[in-house]
């Protein structure tokens, strides 16, 4: 399965907030690239928060 996300906010495009990452969301293809996928989001979600 593979859940849609904005390219530049890495949100959900149906639901704010929800940032998908990694092997279940179908954004990585392996433990190295998973956890480089969540750093990013964790960015992503940081700069939201920091306003």
């Amino acid at each position: 399965m593979r859940v849609d996300r904005d390219r530049d906010t890495l949100q959900s495009p149906t639901l704010p907030g929800l940032y998908p990452v990694g092997e279940g969301a179908g954004f990585a293809g392996g433990i190295m690239s998973a956890a480089l996928d969540g750093i990013r989001a964790a960015e992503a979600i940081a700069r939201v928060a920091a306003g």
